[in-house]
Order: C-alpha cells, then structure tokens, then sequence
C-alpha cells in the first residue's frame, strides 16, 4: 500500500485570507485594540482596564450585529465614550494617588 507524500500547511494561508474584507479586519482589529488594557489593568491594579477591555469588546460586537448599515457610525462613538469614561476614571485616580503624596511631602517638611 503506497502513501502519499505529507504536504507542509503554509504559515500563512493567502487564498483563506482573500475571502476577509475590510470590515472583517475592522473588527478584528478593534477587539486586539481593546486587549491592551487587560495588562495595563493588572500593572497598576485597578479595574479601569478590565472594564475599558470587556466593555469595548462587548460593545463593538454588540454594535457591529445590531447596527450593520451603521456600524462604522456607532463603534467609533462607543470607543469615545470608553475613553471618556475611562480618562475621567484615571484623572480622579491619578490625583487621589499624588494628592495624598504631596500631602504627605508637605506634612514631612512642615515637621522638620
């Protein structure tokens, strides 16, 4: 009984990747975008990233089934508002942080 030669799968299948559109690759995209602040989350130990994360990818698919005629109209109106969100999030995080530092800078040298 003869076998036929094993052939090597290629890295990088070009002929499955031809039948991706732009739209595909938007979304895609967008969901790798979003888990970035997965590890952000975890280095300065808050829960901002977690949620900038699992919101805009929830979000986003939500957005992208929900709304098609729409959908390049509402994800870039979602993600402004995570942002938002999230911006005012780390402000009031960021100066409740050095806030109490300088207050402690200037109680340190008030002492001495």
């Amino acid at each position: 009984m003869q076998t036929l030669p094993r052939t090597r799968q290629p890295l990088l299948d070009v002929g499955r990747l031809a039948g991706l559109t732009i739209k595909d690759l938007t979304l895609g995209s967008e969901r790798l975008a979003g888990l970035m602040w997965l590890p952000f989350s975890w280095i300065i130990r808050h829960w901002i990233g977690a949620f900038h994360s699992h919101a805009r990818a929830l979000l986003i698919v939500a957005a992208w089934y929900a709304f098609p005629a729409q959908r390049f109209v509402f994800i870039p109106a979602i993600i402004v508002a995570i942002y938002i969100v999230t911006i005012v999030v780390l402000e009031r995080r960021w100066r409740r942080v050095n806030g109490d530092a300088a207050r402690s800078r200037l109680a340190a040298s008030a002492l001495a």
